[in-house]
């Protein structure tokens, strides 16, 4: 009974052992002697990509830009005398405009008047004076030649040094009266030139003094933006700088493009760079260069006046790019490089030389050539060497 027990136990506690043994061994026969599990390759789909065919080209450099529009002249009406205002024009309102030559402010003349007539009395004595000193001097000489004709006689004796001050008096009368008439032509107050009332500081009955300002006024010939430029612009725009020693003759002129919304409609003039300021802006490291409209409140086409403050964008012309290469913004990756869709259909990164970009384009001097073709697809992730497949609009819409 022992025995069986022991037995029974043994075959307990060695079964499975000898079952994992004989396990392993006929896994390592198996992977011994079977054949190798053949490997089975999934070809890789090409990427559906659309393609842009590289052409070269000239371009023209458009500089865009904003200002303010100003006026070319701005200036303070200010009377040279004192008085009060008896009469002002209807264009003397804020708004208003004028014409030059015309009166905008009447100041009281009756006390300039009063001064000229008392300058022309002054005038008349001093002239009268004049004669009699005259009279004395031919008298004096006559006098002298007969008591001692062999004797010269003195200036003092002859009243020369009397006829020499009656001679200044009068021209002092002279120019008093000439000072009176120029005061009562500045009781006038006279429009310097074409323009318009920004401010009106004075009115009929007031009494101003001398230096007082009447009104703020500017002209309307020319209104004036100063564009500022950075230096990527500055160095596209074709426009030549003045030398303090140059003797060159006027330079020709860059035209503008001036545009400015009004409501939801925009309107456009056109204008020309005058000249570009003496000196870069210590804060935004720009260059303000000035633009000039003609005539901005004359009624051209349909356009409104373009008005004093207004805040305009601004089109110039810069230089012309020769025998570069005009591409999609789309195209370019990571700020300077392109992927190239090579003739066996495969892509290729390649780095090129960024000349100008505008709003829809990108401009390329180097890294290109006539009749490759670029892949405008979005990729995030690139390979060199993926294949593609050109994506066909026309066989898309004809499907």
């Amino acid at each position: 009974m022992m025995k069986i027990n022991l037995t029974h136990k043994a075959v307990k506690v060695f079964l499975p052992i000898a079952i994992l043994l004989g396990s392993l061994l006929v896994a390592f026969l198996f992977i011994a002697l079977g054949e190798e599990p053949k490997k089975h390759y999934r070809p890789q789909v090409p990427l559906l990509v659309e393609a842009f065919t590289i052409k070269g080209s000239d371009y023209s450099v458009v500089l865009e830009t904003q200002g303010t529009v100003k006026a070319r002249t701005e200036s303070s009406l200010i009377p040279e005398i004192s008085g009060r205002i008896t009469t002002v024009s209807d264009a003397f309102r804020s708004g208003g405009f004028f014409k030059q030559g015309q009166l905008l402010v009447q100041i009281d003349p009756r006390n300039y008047k009063i001064d000229i007539r008392v300058a022309q009395a002054n005038l008349a004595e001093q002239e009268f004076r004049l004669e009699e000193e005259k009279a004395r001097v031919e008298l004096a000489l006559k006098n002298w030649n007969k008591i001692n004709p062999t004797k010269k006689a003195s200036n003092l004796t002859l009243h020369l040094p009397q006829l020499k001050l009656a001679q200044a008096a009068l021209d002092s009368a002279k120019a008093q009266l000439e000072k009176a008439q120029i005061n009562l032509e500045k009781t006038q107050i006279i429009a310097p030139y074409d323009g318009r009332i920004v401010e009106q500081l004075a009115d009929v009955g007031q009494f101003v003094s001398t230096g007082s300002v009447l009104a703020r006024i500017y002209s309307v010939d020319v209104a004036e933006i100063r564009l500022p430029l950075n230096n990527q612009q500055i160095e596209f725009l074709d426009f030549e700088d003045d030398y303090f020693d140059s003797s060159e003759p006027v330079k020709k002129k860059i035209s503008v493009e001036i545009n400015a919304k009004v409501g939801l409609t925009t309107y456009t003039w056109a204008g020309h760079i005058a000249r570009a300021e003496g000196a870069i802006d210590i804060k935004s490291r720009q260059l303000f260069i000035v633009a000039q409209v003609a005539n901005p409140y004359s009624k051209v086409a349909h356009n409104p006046p373009l008005k004093v403050g207004q805040y305009v964008t601004a089109r110039i012309k810069g230089k012309e790019l020769n025998n570069v290469f005009v591409i999609p913004r789309m195209a370019l990756r990571e700020n300077n490089k392109v992927l190239i869709i090579s003739p066996e259909n495969t892509l290729m990164l390649r780095t090129v030389k960024v000349l100008w970009s505008d709003q829809d384009h990108y401009v390329i001097s180097e890294g290109l050539n006539v009749n490759e073709r670029l892949c405008l697809t979005p990729i995030n992730f690139v390979t060199e060497g993926r294949k593609v497949k050109i994506y066909d609009a026309q066989l898309e819409v004809t499907l």
